[in-house]
């Protein structure tokens, strides 16, 4: 199984009313998925989310497209982060 087909990125970032970035926080999504009696992964398909911060150029969206767009993923995914 290639792990790169498992890796979800996504980058967020406030803007300001002139348009510059304030915060960004970039999220990548980690999917494994594990066989039972698999040492190496877990007995079922879990999602793990780290978050990271990064200073790069994130992608011209508006805080609220990306915002739905993570929410979206997590619907997709069934998944809650508190």
């Amino acid at each position: 199984m290639d792990r790169s087909d498992h890796v979800h990125h996504y980058e967020f970032a406030q803007r300001d009313s002139e348009g510059y970035s304030e915060q960004r926080q970039s999220i990548w999504f980690v999917e494994f998925v594990g066989e039972k009696n698999d040492v190496e992964t877990p007995t079922e398909e879990v999602t793990r989310v780290e978050w990271t911060h990064r200073n790069d150029v994130i992608e011209k969206m508006t805080f609220e497209a990306q915002r739905d767009t993570y929410r979206k993923v997590l619907s997709e995914w069934d998944t809650e982060i508190d």
